[in-house]
């Protein structure tokens, strides 16, 4: 996957949870570290890499000679915003779901052993990849044409609206959602980091066994000391029209 559609997504999520864009370039550490790709390895890999990049401690080998460029692929991605990043963020939580969201991305693209070393099975795009021509569709991606259109199509997309209809929602979680008056509104970043790690597993094939995405979330949230129960209903239903959105865009591409 090209980095620069890769750091444009994740930004669009990050605005779509109220969060500051200036994390967006931890999406970004995949691309030079393959052991980020593995959820049990994060807790670390971010507190080096918030050291590196927002304090400039140059704790992180692989980001210290990557650093140059993975900075200008960030400034090349502010030409689809109109507000600059003017100091990278040190907030741990949306550091994670920065890079968490980067790596969910990239298995649009690629399959990724996410819950290593609980499971070998890799996640992806299986269902997509099987309905199209996958040869065509990687070729596409070093083509700068496609990815000119995919970023230009895909973050003007009705999607990033929020405006989800109550009634896609079971009865329950209606009644929930009208009493905390969250139709609309913003998603929520703790909420985000749990669907994408439960999206994550079920897009493995087979699925993930449910303890270990379990286990996945407690031990993730343990490390950013977040100790409430969250409710991913809308967040889950985001990312489900998220993925058929961006396999719509790319299909509309390939056939042109």
């Amino acid at each position: 996957m090209d980095p620069k559609i890769n750091i444009v997504l994740v930004s669009k999520l990050l605005e779509k949870c109220n969060c500051d864009r200036n994390t967006n370039i931890y999406s970004l550490i995949p691309f030079v570290d393959k052991y980020s790709l593995i959820l049990n390895n994060h807790d670390k890999i971010l507190v080096n890499a918030i050291d590196t990049l927002a304090f400039n401690k140059n704790n992180y080998e692989p980001l210290i000679k990557e650093k140059e460029r993975i900075f200008q692929i960030m400034n090349q991605s502010n030409a689809y915003f109109s507000n600059e990043v003017n100091r990278i963020g040190d907030d741990k939580i949306e550091a994670e779901l920065s890079l968490i969201s980067g790596i969910f991305f990239k298995s649009f693209f690629e399959p990724i052993q996410f819950f290593i070393p609980h499971s070998s099975l890799c996640s992806g795009q299986w269902d997509f990849w099987d309905n199209i021509d996958y040869l065509k569709f990687k070729d596409c991606l070093d083509d700068n044409e496609f990815k000119r259109k995919f970023i230009e199509r895909i973050i003007k997309n009705d999607v990033w609206k929020l405006n989800s209809k109550l009634e896609e929602f079971p009865l329950i979680i209606q009644k929930r959602l009208i009493k905390e008056k969250l139709i609309g509104k913003k998603l929520d970043k703790n909420a985000m980091i749990k669907a994408l790690i439960i999206k994550m597993g079920e897009n493995a094939k087979p699925a993930i066994n449910y303890e270990i995405i379990d286990y996945a979330i407690r031990n993730i949230f343990t490390n950013l000391r977040v100790d409430k129960y969250i409710r991913i209903d809308r967040e889950i239903e985001f990312l489900r029209r998220l993925e058929s959105e961006v396999f719509k865009e790319i299909v509309k591409i390939l056939k042109e």
